[in-house]
């Protein structure tokens, strides 16, 4: 999306399926995740691969085509789609969310097998 064609992105994004918008936006909250994750727990190393990987995982995302809640808001901010929008925001944040505690699940589940 792009501040000229907010209006086209916004209109696809509309005519998906609330269930196509949930589980792209739960892989976008996945690999902001790791994005996130990875930096915080490895940026006193000062070690380059810890910015190219946070930043990867934003660039992943966009390129995918994931939904972003936070990004979305403002597309859909920019064209007028509210309240229009409202459902598919709500739809992308809860699948953020969910995207977005997979992993950590995942970790402690692991652990606990391993204990």
């Amino acid at each position: 999306c792009s501040l000229v064609g907010s209006e086209m992105c916004i209109r696809d994004r509309l005519n998906d399926s609330l269930l196509s918008l949930f589980v792209l936006a739960i892989f976008c909250g996945m690999l902001m995740f790791i994005a996130v994750d990875t930096y915080k727990h490895h940026y006193e190393k000062k070690d380059t691969m810890v910015t190219v990987v946070a930043i990867l995982g934003v660039v992943v995302f966009i390129l995918a085509g994931f939904e972003h809640c936070i990004a979305d808001m403002f597309y859909f901010t920019l064209a007028g789609a509210f309240p229009k929008a409202f459902p598919a925001l709500i739809v992308m944040t809860l699948g953020n969310a969910v995207g977005g505690n997979l992993i950590p699940l995942g970790q402690n589940i692991m652990k606990k097998l391993n204990d």
